[in-house]
């Protein structure tokens, strides 16, 4: 029953088997517009291999600028670290995440709670200097070989990569005995919705949502990297494209290729029109022997992140 007690959370970061858009949803005829397009051209991904010293108990191993504003510093913990895990966390990796500013185009950047990241590129050697909060200075180099290359570049990959409000939730779910229920959810309150399904049919879900149960944003970005944000935390993952033309993306936690599918899977990404994305996932849970199969679509907006 383990498994169940995570499967409204993962819905909502697009896991299990993805379901049939309608023909009306052509993705190829829409450019999802941005009010985030300075940062565009500021998009990369540094990878430090071995990492590079944040403190006693963790290593920078990655740092992400991405398309819609946002940084994402990947750290490694060392023996040092007892901190506890998340579940987006594999078993040494957590996140810093929060918004950035360009100081100054393609060099210098301010990385909101972190500090101040200045790069300077000779040849194929790359100058890091990283200014943290706390008075103290990192100094590395890398080369251009070690600036991660994007997944995609194509414009289906450019409208995905934004800041996405959740607006709505639509809830679908069905069994063979003839229950029908649907319903749409303002927002994306993880335990409302369980309560509901649980109020109006026997499906059951453990699952308390003491935490991380208020979804309000999520966002993509090229190289590979998605997160989710609730009012309380934030869960990380990787993402891939399918089949890019129908929009089917895959994804998995970082660290975590469960071969479950409440672990990792697929899901319909559609461009309802230049600022509205629609995701659709799709899961069957097994309560007493019963299957109920269950739709939740996310109705999401661009929004603004600066």
């Amino acid at each position: 029953m383990k498994k169940y007690l995570f499967m409204l959370a993962a819905m909502a970061a697009l896991p299990m088997t993805f379901s049939s858009c309608s023909s009306n949803d052509d993705n190829s005829t829409i450019i999802i517009k941005s009010s985030n397009t300075e940062f565009t051209d500021e998009a990369k991904k540094l990878d430090f291999g071995a990492g590079l010293k944040l403190n006693d108990d963790q290593l920078i191993k990655s740092i992400e600028l991405t398309e819609s504003g946002r940084y994402i510093v990947r750290l490694k913990e060392t023996e040092n670290s007892q901190d506890e895990k998340t579940r987006a966390d594999s078993d040494d990796i957590t996140y810093l995440t929060g918004f950035y500013h360009i100081l100054v185009k393609g060099e210098s950047y301010r990385l909101d709670n972190f500090g101040d990241l200045t790069l300077k590129i000779e040849g194929n050697v790359i100058y890091i200097t990283i200014k943290l909060l706390n008075g103290n200075s990192i100094n590395a180099e890398a080369t251009t070989g070690d600036v991660i290359e994007a997944i995609s570049n194509s414009q289906f990959t450019k409208n995905l990569c934004q800041y996405w409000q959740v607006n709505k939730t639509r809830l679908r779910l069905t069994n063979k005995k003839g229950l029908k229920l649907a319903r749409d959810f303002n927002g994306c309150n993880l335990r409302e919705i369980k309560q509901y399904i649980e109020d109006n049919s026997d499906c059951r879900i453990d699952e308390t949502f003491e935490t991380k149960s208020q979804l309000t944003n999520m966002t993509f970005s090229k190289y590979a990297t998605f997160q989710l944000y609730y009012k309380d935390g934030i869960d990380t993952g990787r993402w891939y494209w399918v089949q890019e033309s129908d929009g089917t993306l895959h994804y998995t936690w970082e660290g975590h290729e469960m071969g479950n599918s409440f672990e990792a899977g697929n899901g319909i990404v559609v461009f309802k029109n230049e600022n509205e994305c629609w995701l659709t996932v799709e899961a069957v849970i097994d309560t007493d022997g019963t299957d109920y199969d269950t739709t939740l679509t996310y109705m999401l907006s661009v929004v603004s992140t600066k």
